[in-house]
Protein backbone atom coordinates (compact mmCIF):
# COMPACT_ATOMS: atom_id res chain seq x y z
CA UNK A 1 0.00 0.00 0.00
CA UNK A 2 1.34 3.45 -0.88
CA UNK A 3 1.87 5.96 1.90
CA UNK A 4 -0.67 8.33 0.27
CA UNK A 5 -3.33 5.60 0.33
CA UNK A 6 -2.40 4.58 3.88
CA UNK A 7 -2.65 8.21 5.00
CA UNK A 8 -6.04 8.68 3.34
CA UNK A 9 -7.36 5.52 5.02
CA UNK A 10 -5.93 6.68 8.34
CA UNK A 11 -7.52 10.13 8.00
CA UNK A 12 -10.90 8.57 7.15
CA UNK A 13 -10.72 6.36 10.24
CA UNK A 14 -9.66 9.32 12.40
CA UNK A 15 -12.51 11.48 11.08
CA UNK A 16 -14.95 8.80 12.24
CA UNK A 17 -13.37 8.25 15.65
CA UNK A 18 -15.74 8.21 18.63
CA UNK A 19 -13.42 6.84 21.32
CA UNK A 20 -13.90 9.61 23.81
CA UNK A 21 -17.23 10.93 24.97
CA UNK A 22 -16.40 14.61 25.21
CA UNK A 23 -19.85 15.71 24.16
CA UNK A 24 -22.24 15.93 21.24
CA UNK A 25 -20.75 17.39 18.10
CA UNK A 26 -17.14 17.03 19.26
CA UNK A 27 -15.27 15.46 16.35
CA UNK A 28 -11.58 14.91 15.69
CA UNK A 29 -9.76 17.62 13.77
CA UNK A 30 -7.92 16.17 10.76
CA UNK A 31 -5.08 17.70 8.71
CA UNK A 32 -5.74 18.44 5.07
CA UNK A 33 -2.14 17.82 3.97
CA UNK A 34 -1.45 14.91 1.63
CA UNK A 35 2.08 13.83 0.77
CA UNK A 36 3.57 15.91 3.59
CA UNK A 37 7.13 15.21 4.72
CA UNK A 38 6.93 17.56 7.70
CA UNK A 39 4.70 17.34 10.76
CA UNK A 40 3.68 19.92 13.31
CA UNK A 41 2.25 18.50 16.53
CA UNK A 42 0.16 20.56 18.91
CA UNK A 43 -1.46 19.73 22.25
CA UNK A 44 -5.14 19.61 21.27
CA UNK A 45 -7.59 21.45 19.04
CA UNK A 46 -9.30 24.49 20.50
CA UNK A 47 -12.96 25.42 20.27
CA UNK A 48 -12.51 27.27 16.96
CA UNK A 49 -10.73 24.28 15.42
CA UNK A 50 -13.39 21.90 16.69
CA UNK A 51 -16.20 23.99 15.23
CA UNK A 52 -14.52 24.35 11.85
CA UNK A 53 -12.64 21.03 11.63
CA UNK A 54 -9.44 22.80 10.56
CA UNK A 55 -6.26 22.62 12.69
CA UNK A 56 -4.68 25.84 13.95
CA UNK A 57 -7.51 28.08 12.78
CA UNK A 58 -7.94 29.99 16.05
CA UNK A 59 -5.70 32.39 17.96
CA UNK A 60 -2.76 29.96 18.14
CA UNK A 61 -3.02 29.47 14.38
CA UNK A 62 -2.78 33.19 13.74
CA UNK A 63 0.47 33.24 15.72
CA UNK A 64 1.81 30.09 14.05
CA UNK A 65 1.11 31.28 10.52
CA UNK A 66 2.55 34.72 11.28
CA UNK A 67 5.79 33.00 12.37
CA UNK A 68 5.82 30.79 9.28
CA UNK A 69 5.19 33.83 7.04
CA UNK A 70 8.28 35.45 8.53
CA UNK A 71 10.17 32.33 7.43
CA UNK A 72 8.75 32.68 3.90
CA UNK A 73 5.97 30.08 4.10
CA UNK A 74 2.45 31.39 3.53
CA UNK A 75 -0.54 29.74 5.23
CA UNK A 76 -1.95 27.91 2.16
CA UNK A 77 1.47 26.43 1.39
CA UNK A 78 2.01 25.46 5.03
CA UNK A 79 -1.39 23.73 5.19
CA UNK A 80 -0.56 21.84 2.00
CA UNK A 81 3.00 20.83 2.92
CA UNK A 82 2.84 20.35 6.71
CA UNK A 83 0.79 17.59 8.29
CA UNK A 84 -0.75 19.17 11.37
CA UNK A 85 -1.50 16.74 14.17
CA UNK A 86 -2.06 16.91 17.92
CA UNK A 87 -1.46 14.79 20.99
CA UNK A 88 -5.25 14.60 21.40
CA UNK A 89 -7.55 15.03 18.42
CA UNK A 90 -10.70 16.51 19.93
CA UNK A 91 -11.41 19.75 21.76
CA UNK A 92 -11.11 18.88 25.47
CA UNK A 93 -13.42 21.68 26.60
CA UNK A 94 -12.97 24.96 28.38
CA UNK A 95 -10.62 25.32 31.33
CA UNK A 96 -12.58 25.24 34.64
CA UNK A 97 -11.41 28.80 35.36
CA UNK A 98 -13.12 29.97 32.18
CA UNK A 99 -9.83 31.15 30.69
CA UNK A 100 -8.63 29.17 27.70
CA UNK A 101 -8.94 25.46 26.99
CA UNK A 102 -8.60 22.57 29.40
CA UNK A 103 -5.36 20.59 29.15
CA UNK A 104 -6.15 17.01 28.05
CA UNK A 105 -5.75 14.43 30.80
CA UNK A 106 -3.15 11.66 30.62
CA UNK A 107 -6.00 9.21 29.94
CA UNK A 108 -7.19 11.33 27.00
CA UNK A 109 -3.64 11.58 25.72
CA UNK A 110 -3.26 7.79 25.96
CA UNK A 111 -6.54 7.26 24.15
CA UNK A 112 -5.27 9.20 21.14
CA UNK A 113 -1.63 8.06 21.17
CA UNK A 114 -1.95 5.44 18.45
CA UNK A 115 -3.31 8.01 15.96
CA UNK A 116 -0.04 9.93 16.21
CA UNK A 117 2.05 6.73 16.25
CA UNK A 118 0.40 5.60 13.01
CA UNK A 119 0.91 9.00 11.36
CA UNK A 120 4.58 8.98 12.25
CA UNK A 121 4.93 5.53 10.67
CA UNK A 122 3.08 6.61 7.50
CA UNK A 123 4.57 10.09 7.00
CA UNK A 124 8.11 9.41 8.26
CA UNK A 125 8.82 13.11 8.80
Amino acid sequence: MTSALALEQHKAALAGCQRCALGPGIRPVVSGAVGARVMLIGQAPGKVESEGGRPFSGRAGKTLFRWLARAGIDEPTAREKIYIAAITRCYPGAHPSGRGDRVPTRVEQSGCADWLDDELKIIKP
